[in-house]
């Protein structure tokens, strides 16, 4: 839910959120109960942005012009679901310049994560016809949870657990590897887009 501000010189914005739970984008942890209009404090440099409680958000580098870099990282930002719920969003990927989507050359990528009593698990399911992507991006998911995981596998084999700076370096690597951010309360795991079908547990 995005609510810019459109009058010259406002500062507060006054918005209506729906029911459910919402979180502030601009900072991932704030929280507001819907079916009430909340009032946001709105400067020049900030666009009010939020997200409901159980949703998935894709996200990409900031690119000049299309396929600038091919292999970028996709970061799926993942706002777990109520327990016992699910959290679902489906990526649709075309290459953005010729009308091949008319033909469905196109690539699908859904990204589910269930919610249990302190566990999440986590699909990739990939849909080929014809495009793909890159061969060699990374997927970096972004769960954006209470308190540090105990441990992340993929499949039946736990993976290693990094320092956030690390991390960092190994968005463009070919590499798997996990990390927390205690300040942002950020869980991230990252993992090769090999295209195929993969299920991740964090404990």
């Amino acid at each position: 839910l995005v609510a810019p501000v459109v009058k010259k010189g406002e500062r507060v914005k006054r918005i209506y959120l729906p029911d459910g739970e919402w979180i502030d984008f601009n900072d991932k942890k704030t929280v507001y109960l819907g079916g009430q209009t909340v009032v946001y404090r709105a400067p020049l440099s900030v666009i009010p942005i939020f997200v409901k409680k159980g949703s998935i958000i894709p996200q990409m580098p900031v690119m000049q012009y299309i396929h600038e870099e091919e292999s970028y990282p996709l970061f799926v930002h993942i706002f777990p679901n109520y327990e016992d719920e699910k959290a679902e969003f489906e990526l649709y990927e075309d290459d953005g310049i010729t009308n091949d989507y008319l033909q469905n050359i196109s690539s699908k990528t859904r990204f589910e994560c269930s919610t249990f009593d302190g566990t999440y698990l986590c699909s990739i399911t990939s849909y080929d016809n014809g495009f793909i992507q890159s061969k060699e991006r990374n997927i970096v998911l972004k769960l954006h949870l209470d308190e540090k995981p105990k441990a992340v596998s993929i499949g039946t084999k736990s993976i290693e657990y990094k320092e956030e700076q690390s991390i960092h370096e190994s968005l463009r690597v070919n590499q798997t590897a996990w990390s927390w951010n205690e300040s942002t309360g950020e869980c991230w795991v990252i993992l090769p887009d090999k295209r195929e079908n993969t299920t991740i547990t964090i404990n």
